[in-house]
C-alpha cells in the first residue's frame, strides 16, 4: 500500500507537469465515459430500477397472458375486483387506467372555456397513493367511498407540475371545480412533487376509477369481463415471495375463467417485479438498447485508442526516465505497474468527469424520448449503485485499456540505450508500428459509425419517401369528439351530416369524407373474424383484422384509386 501510495502521488505530480496532454486526455475518456454512463443509466431507469415507491421490494406489477404466449395484457375490471377480494399474498391491489379528457366545457368558467386543452388523465382505484406510499402535497387523495359506486363521485387529484404551472400554484384551488369533459369535479389533493407513479408518462390529473364512463365517453367498462383495459400493481405482504404470488394468482385465474370459452381456460397472470415495462415491452424494448449499448462502447473504444496513442507520444519523451530507473535495479514489473498507476489516475478522473457528462446527456436524451407533440417522460435518472459499479467498472477498464500497451512499451528496452541524447527518436521509429495500429482502429471504427449513420438517415430518408397508397398532401383532419361533450348517438349522427354539408362549401374544399380512423393516425379499430360455419379451434385465438367504418367518398378525398 505504500508503494501504492507512492505511485499515486508521483503520477499526481507527472500529471501536473504536462497540463495540455492531462486536459485532453481527460476531456477524450470523460466524452466517452459520460456517453456509456448516460446510456446505461436510462436503460437502468427505465428496466433495472424498480418502481420510485415506498418500499419498492414489495411491489409488483400483474399483467394478464396466455399460457405459451409472449404477449401480456390489461386486466377487465370484474378479473381486478375478484383478484383484489379473493387473494391471500397482497396487502393491497390497486387498478390503474390511461386516459385524455377535456379541460374547459359549456359549463366551465371563462378561464377555462378560453383556453380549452386536453389533459392526460389516469384513472385510478381508491387505494392507488397509499398502497404507493405517496402522501399529497396538499388536501387529500381518494377516500374508499370513492371507489365503489361508479358516476358518484367526481374527484380529482392534480400533479404538482400541472398546479404550478397552468394554475400558479394556487393552494385555494382546493374544494373548487375544474370542467372535465363537460362535467365539474371537485379538485381535492395535489401529488407530491416529483411524483411519477406507475407510468413515466405522468398524468396531468387522477380520478377515481369509478368515474370511467365519463372519462372514456362511452359505456361502462367496469361490467364488461371481455374488455381488458386496466393495469394492476400490488403490495406482497410481509415474507410472501414473487414465487408464492405467481403460485396463488395462476389458481385464482383459473377459477375466474372457469365459465369462460375454451381459448379462454388457458388464461393466467404473470407477476413480475416493479417496473415501468411489462415483460413482453421488455423483450422488444432491450435488444435496441443493447444496439444503443455496443454503439457507445465503440465510441468509447476510439476514445481509447486515441489516449493510448498520447500515452505512447508521451511515453518517447519518458524514455530517459525509464532508462534511469532500470539502470537503478527497478524491475520491468515494477515501471508497468507505475505507469498503470498514473493512467488509471488518470481514468478516474475522467469518470468523475465523466458522471456530469453522462447526467447531463442522459437528461438530454429524456427530454427527446417522446412523440412528436407529446411532453417529455418524467425519468429521474438518478445514481444508484448499479450506474455506479458500472462507472467504475467502465473507468477501470478504460484506465487498462489506455495505460497496459503503452506500458509495455515504454518498459521493454535497454538500460544503456535509453540514456542516449537519440533514444527518444530511435524509439519513437520503434514505436511506429504500434501508434500505427491504434491510428488504424480508431479511422476504421470511426467509418463503421459512420456508415451506420448514414444507413439509418438514407432508411429515413427512404421512409419518408414511401408512397402509403393514398394522397398525403392538401388533407386536412379534424377530429372532433362529441361524446365529451354530451351527444347521443342521434345527435352525433345530425353534427356529421351537417359538418361534412358546411365543410364542402368552404372556398377550396374539394371533397370531404367521415371515417372512424384516419391511416397512419393514432387509433385503429379491430375485431375478430370467422368464415361462416366455422368455429376457432380449442386452446386458439380467432383471427383478428383492422377495420375502417367510412362515408361515401372517402377513397376519393384521400386519393385512393
Amino acid at each position: 500500500m505504500n508503494m501504492l501510495w507512492h505511485d499515486l502521488r508521483y503520477g499526481i505530480r507527472m500529471l501536473f507537469k504536462r497540463p495540455c496532454f492531462t486536459a485532453m486526455a481527460i476531456l477524450t475518456l470523460a466524452l466517452g465515459i459520460g456517453l456509456n454512463a448516460a446510456i446505461f443509466s436510462i436503460y437502468n431507469t427505465v428496466i433495472l430500477r424498480p418502481l420510485p415507491v415506498r418500499d419498492p421490494s414489495r411491489v409488483v406489477n400483474l399483467y394478464s397472458a396466455i399460457r405459451g404466449e409472449r404477449q401480456t395484457n390489461s386486466f377487465s375490471y370484474p378479473e381486478y375486483a375478484y383478484y383484489r377480494d379473493n387473494n391471500s399474498i397482497f396487502s393491497g391491489m390497486a387498478a390503474y387506467a390511461g386516459a385524455k379528457v377535456l379541460l374547459g366545457g359549456p359549463d366551465a368558467s371563462s378561464a377555462q372555456a378560453a383556453q380549452p386543452e386536453w389533459l392526460h388523465t389516469q384513472l385510478v382505484s381508491g387505494n392507488y397513493f397509499d398502497l404507493l406510499g405517496a402522501s399529497p402535497a396538499l388536501g387529500r387523495t381518494f377516500l374508499p367511498e370513492e371507489d365503489k359506486t361508479p358516476a358518484t363521485h367526481p374527484v380529482v387529484v392534480l400533479s404538482y407540475s400541472f398546479w404550478q404551472s397552468r394554475l400558479g400554484a394556487d393552494p385555494a384551488i382546493i374544494g373548487r371545480s375544474l370542467n372535465l369533459n363537460s362535467l365539474p369535479y371537485t379538485v381535492i389533493g395535489i401529488a407530491p412533487k416529483g411524483f411519477i407513479g406507475t407510468d413515466p408518462d405522468v398524468p396531468d390529473a387522477w380520478v377515481p376509477v369509478m368515474m370511467s364512463a365519463n372519462v372514456h365517453s362511452g359505456p361502462s367498462l367496469l361490467d364488461d369481463r371481455e374488455a381488458g383495459w386496466v393495469f394492476v400493481v400490488g403490495r406482497l405482504k410481509p415474507g410472501v415471495t414473487l414465487r408464492q404470488s405467481q403460485a396463488e394468482m395462476e389458481v385464482l385465474a383459473g377459477r375466474f375463467h372457469v365459465a369462460d370459452k375454451d381459448r379462454q381456460r388457458q388464461s393466467t397472470v404473470v407477476v413480475t417485479p416493479s417496473g415501468f415495462l411489462s415483460p413482453s415491452q421488455q423483450s422488444d424494448v432491450v435488444p435496441f438498447a443493447v444496439l444503443i449499448m455496443v454503439t457507445v462502447g465503440l465510441v468509447l473504444l476510439i476514445a481509447c485508442a486515441n489516449v493510448a496513442n498520447l500515452q505512447l507520444v508521451r511515453g518517447v519523451s519518458r524514455q530517459k526516465e525509464m532508462g534511469i530507473r532500470l539502470s537503478l535495479g527497478a524491475s520491468r514489473g515494477r515501471l508497468i505497474r507505475q505507469l498503470l498507476a498514473e493512467s488509471l489516475l488518470l481514468s478516474a478522473i475522467a469518470g468523475v468527469a465523466g458522471l456530469f457528462v453522462g447526467w447531463w446527456a442522459a437528461s438530454l436524451f429524456v427530454s427527446f424520448m417522446h412523440p412528436p407533440g407529446e411532453k417529455a417522460l418524467s425519468l429521474h435518472i438518478a445514481l444508484d449503485w448499479r450506474v455506479a459499479a458500472y462507472l467504475a467498472g467502465t473507468s477501470l477498464l478504460a484506465g487498462l485499456v489506455t495505460g497496459l500497451m503503452p506500458a509495455l512499451r515504454a518498459s521493454r528496452q535497454d538500460p544503456l540505450h535509453a540514456i542516449r541524447e537519440q533514444s527518444a527518436d530511435s524509439s519513437f521509429r520503434s514505436g511506429s508500428k504500434l501508434r500505427a495500429i491504434l491510428v488504424a482502429s480508431q479511422v476504421a471504427i470511426s467509418l463503421f459509425l459512420l456508415v451506420g449513420a448514414g444507413l439509418l438517415v438514407r432508411a429515413l430518408g427512404k421512409a419518408r419517401s414511401v408512397d402509403p397508397g393514398f394522397n398525403l398532401s392538401q388533407v386536412a383532419v379534424l377530429s372532433p369528439d362529441l361524446r365529451v361533450r354530451g351527444y347521443g348517438k342521434a345527435r352525433a349522427t345530425e353534427f356529421d351530416e351537417q359538418l361534412v354539408q358546411r365543410a364542402a362549401t368552404l372556398p377550396g374544399v374539394v371533397s370531404v369524407a367521415l371515417g372512424r380512423t384516419v391511416p397512419l393516425g393514432n387509433s385503429s379499430a379491430e375485431t375478430g373474424i370467422m368464415a361462416q360455419g366455422h368455429e376457432t379451434p380449442a386452446g386458439q385465438q380467432s383471427p383478428g383484422v383492422n377495420f375502417n367504418v367510412v362515408s361515401p367518398g372517402f377513397f376519393d378525398t384521400i386519393g385512393i384509386p
